[in-house]
């Protein structure tokens, strides 16, 4: 057994450790952080006892600690191959960076908490350096910490790119340096699958790109902000949503040409709707994989998919118990 396929198998293993459909509807229903914790515990998940939680950010904390436990996981199961892992850890890291530094972007009312909210640690960005960076209020400062940690992205976010930071920029530079990264371990180790899941990313992230100039005027060229290396979203659809306003046609034309209806409604997600949906979709793209073939790249995929919106669902319900918006109290 390869190490890929030994590493794909065991993360079967790990993802029947994640809550199901049921057990997170069932806490989102709480109305009090009490009775969330104690469903938590209940459902087998790893926070601290409800005595000992008393604020939505004790939750947030052990969500963080618990998927940087579970990723490490992951990483000791690559046996020394750690790049195996990379493009979905290295995933979480781009999202990290970009939320950091858009909060230092708006350091005039964003804590430091509030920035951390819903990232993922790794083990280039454990929960103390997301910690540290969200302390910092000088975007530049960040990419330089990072520059000095010698992170894989930091060349996507140096001084000068972060002088007078344009975001829509920043996350097409960010995107383009974790989709070369990813790309070449597909190419070191022979994936195909995860060249796929590469190139989906890319097309998905350009479609909401698309989105977003449809909605919003931008000084910024179209075709700056498209990323190489997709296959089903071309830079004249970003040209024409900027022109129009109008993303229908885009997503119609995704729709009449895609081999995959899964990764359609991922599109469509991406060009109509919001990022939950889109994560929905995602999940259910990978899920059609990984039943394809047990041993695919997918499930990896679908791993981590599954743990981003375990921990966002699970921390927006900590904190509609906190704000008195919870399920029983709509």
């Amino acid at each position: 057994m390869s190490r890929w396929t030994s590493l794909v198998a065991r993360t079967r293993g790990l993802a029947t450790h994640l809550l199901s459909e049921s057990a997170l509807r069932n806490i989102e229903s709480c109305v009090t952080l009490r009775s969330l914790a104690t469903r938590l515990v209940e459902s087998g998940y790893p926070v601290p006892e409800p005595e000992s939680t008393s604020t939505p950010a004790d939750i947030e904390l052990a969500c963080r600690r618990i998927a940087a436990a579970r990723i490490g996981v992951l990483e000791r199961w690559a046996l020394g191959e750690g790049d195996l892992l990379l493009p979905f850890t290295l995933a979480e890291d781009m999202r990290s960076i970009r939320t950091l530094i858009r909060g230092a972007v708006g350091s005039g009312g964003v804590s430091a908490d509030a920035r951390v909210r819903g990232l993922i640690p790794t083990a280039r960005l454990p929960v103390r350096a997301l910690a540290h960076l969200a302390g910092i209020d000088d975007p530049i400062a960040i990419g330089a910490t990072l520059v000095a940690w010698r992170h894989p992205l930091a060349r996507a976010v140096t001084a000068d790119q972060l002088r007078e930071p344009d975001l829509l920029r920043l996350d097409c530079r960010l995107l383009d340096a974790w989709a070369r990264a990813s790309m070449k371990v597909a190419q070191q180790h022979g994936l195909r699958s995860i060249r796929r899941y590469v190139v989906e990313t890319i097309d998905v992230a350009n479609a909401v790109t698309a989105r977003l100039l449809a909605e919003q005027r931008s000084d910024v060229e179209p075709a700056e902000l498209f990323v190489q290396g997709g296959a089903r979203i071309a830079v004249a659809d970003l040209v024409a949503a900027a022109a129009s306003h109008d993303v229908e046609r885009i997503a119609a034309r995704v729709r009449l040409t895609g081999p995959d209806a899964v990764l359609e409604t991922a599109l469509s997600a991406a060009l109509l709707h919001f990022e939950n949906d889109l994560l929905v979709a995602r999940i259910a793209a990978a899920r059609r994989e990984s039943r394809r073939d047990p041993l695919d790249p997918a499930v990896v995929a679908l791993f981590f998919l599954r743990l981003r919106a375990e921990q966002g669902r699970i921390i927006r319900a900590a904190w509609s118990c906190a704000l008195g918006a919870g399920h029983a109290a709509a």
